[in-house]
């Protein structure tokens, strides 16, 4: 049987009218390590000032236990939009197994595709 290795990815995740950062461990058996995420341009958060692609879980996580995810608030779906420089964006993840050994890999994605789908609000507000 061979052996189970970490597979660290990260995505974006539209729920309702809000975008998230996922960071997701995929290996249901190996940690990653000493994981590291680069964005090609800024993320920022709901008040447009937080550099979301910025903060503590990208620049570098000790340990992502197997199945584990981080799910990171940024801003409603226009906002987010609209704040980027680009639609395409590209993220470098760099990461090790709990042996040491290196992993890395590039993740394009492009965002335009969230432009044209339907969204349901959810109304938080009561009358």
């Amino acid at each position: 049987m061979a052996e189970e290795l970490p597979n660290v990815i990260v995505d974006f995740v539209l729920e309702n009218d809000l975008m998230y950062i996922q960071i997701k461990n995929f290996s249901s058996h190996a940690p990653a390590v000493n994981v590291r995420t680069k964005f090609d341009q800024p993320i920022l958060g709901f008040d447009g000032k937080k550099v979301i692609s910025e903060i503590a879980v990208f620049r570098h996580l000790d340990y992502l236990a197997p199945l584990k995810v981080f799910k990171i608030f940024t801003a409603p779906l226009q906002a987010f939009m609209k704040r980027l420089k680009r639609d395409e964006i590209a993220i470098k993840v760099s990461y090790e197994d709990d042996r040491g050994k290196r992993f890395a890999k590039a993740i394009r994605h492009n965002l335009s595709i969230y432009k044209d789908l339907p969204i349901i609000k959810k109304r938080w507000d009561h009358e």
